[in-house]
């Protein structure tokens, strides 16, 4: 296990309250923006969600203040993942490019 690494299970958006973030049936798109307070390096991410509806593909932008869907198309994404369906029905960590999430203050 990694130094200040958490729980697998604490939900850090959340915390113990259960929430659902739902995009438009017709286009299925969701923009997530996480500001930390302060520099941070980012080694792996967890999506839990049902095999039917969670995501199929995550593009990941990093420290962009404003970020919309005009964005991500003209946008390089930082890393691409394509998430299985076991990933997102347990939660299973996939590994990021390490050296391209260093010195991160903002996920999108």
């Amino acid at each position: 296990m990694a130094l200040n690494m958490i729980d697998q299970w604490k939900n850090v958006i959340f915390g113990n309250k259960q929430h659902t973030l739902r995009s438009n049936v017709n286009e299925p798109e969701l923009i997530l923006h996480i500001a930390f307070n302060q520099f941070v390096n980012i080694y792996l991410i967890a999506i839990k969600a049902s095999e039917e509806y969670g995501p199929e593909t995550v593009k990941l932008f990093i420290n962009h203040q404003k970020i919309d869907f005009n964005d991500v198309k003209t946008i390089e994404a930082v890393q691409i993942l394509k998430f299985k369906k076991d990933n997102l029905k347990y939660g299973v960590p996939i590994e990021l490019q390490f050296t391209k999430f260093e010195n991160v203050r903002s996920l999108s």
